[in-house]
Formats: structure tokens, C-alpha cells, sequence
């Protein structure tokens, strides 16, 4: 098998692509909409992990949709 292949059907490889596939469209729809991709996502992350407080609201909030879509899964 080649070397891509290998690296590719490692679990954390796939999910590590898709996030950044996730942050480019979302970058590209924040460019068409006018907005600075960079300062979209850097408050963002300040704005999340500002507090411990923040996170746990981040958690908390992204639950149910987690369970939703194991559920579905």
C-alpha cells in the first residue's frame, strides 16, 4: 500500500482534513460575505477560550447536537 493511503486511513488524519476543509469553506463564505475571514476567527477562539467558563458553555451547547449525530450515525 502507498504511503498516502496509509497516512490517510489513520483516524485522526481524516478528522484533521475535514476540519481544515471545514475552515477553508467557511473562510470562503466569510470572504464572499464581505467579512475578514482572520478577524472572524480569531475572536472566535479569543471569545471561546477567553474563560474556562466559555468552554464549558461550548460543551454544553454542542451536546446535543453531538449525540444527535451519533444517534443518526
Amino acid at each position: 500500500m502507498r504511503l498516502t493511503a496509509k497516512i490517510l486511513k489513520k483516524p485522526i488524519t481524516s478528522a484533521l482534513i475535514a476540519i481544515v476543509c471545514g475552515f477553508l469553506v467557511a473562510a470562503v463564505v466569510l470572504a464572499a460575505a464581505g467579512y475578514n475571514p482572520w478577524q472572524a476567527f480569531g475572536a472566535l477562539f479569543s471569545g471561546m477560550f477567553a474563560r474556562p467558563k466559555y468552554i464549558s458553555n461550548v460543551l454544553i451547547k454542542a451536546a446535543p447536537i453531538i449525540l444527535t449525530g451519533l444517534s443518526v450515525a
